[in-house]
């Protein structure tokens, strides 16, 4: 008897799909230098799929960052937001960072495809010739 008291919330907590609830869906990625990261190789997380995340500074320090999110779901739009942060070293230590942009907020509607793109302007001229960078995106 007393192995199907052990058994039964075991049985329950496995047949819950999500038994804490629906959860926050986000996304981080980290890279070094610019270019084009996960190049038509999607990663999902949730029902969002991320890819083609481009980062570079122009000769005169403006930095452009962009990915692209598409919603797989055909019922839930997602109020998401992107940050980005630039670091000197691969640690990305916070408090570190040479430049940080964030409340970058887009709406992705159900089944949609979105390329999210933006500028920044930093005091960071000439740009670093080196650099690391984490890209992250959430629920807001």
């Amino acid at each position: 008897m007393r192995w199907l008291i052990c058994i039964i919330p075991l049985f329950l907590l496995l047949a819950c799909d999500n038994p804490l609830g629906p959860q926050p869906i986000s996304g981080t990625f980290e890279g070094k230098n610019g270019g084009v990261f996960i190049p038509g190789d999607p990663v999902t997380t949730g029902s969002v799929r991320t890819w083609d995340i481009t980062i570079n500074f122009s000769p005169t320090g403006v930095l452009n960052w962009s990915a692209k999110f598409q919603n797989n779901s055909d019922t839930k739009a997602w109020a998401l937001n992107m940050a980005i942060a630039i670091f000197p070293d691969d640690s990305r230590t916070p408090g570190t960072e040479l430049a940080s942009f964030s409340n970058i907020n887009f709406d992705l509607s159900p089944l949609e495809e979105e390329t999210v793109t933006h500028s920044d302007p930093t005091s960071l001229n000439p740009p670093p010739a080196e650099f690391y960078w984490t890209l992250s995106w959430g629920e807001r």
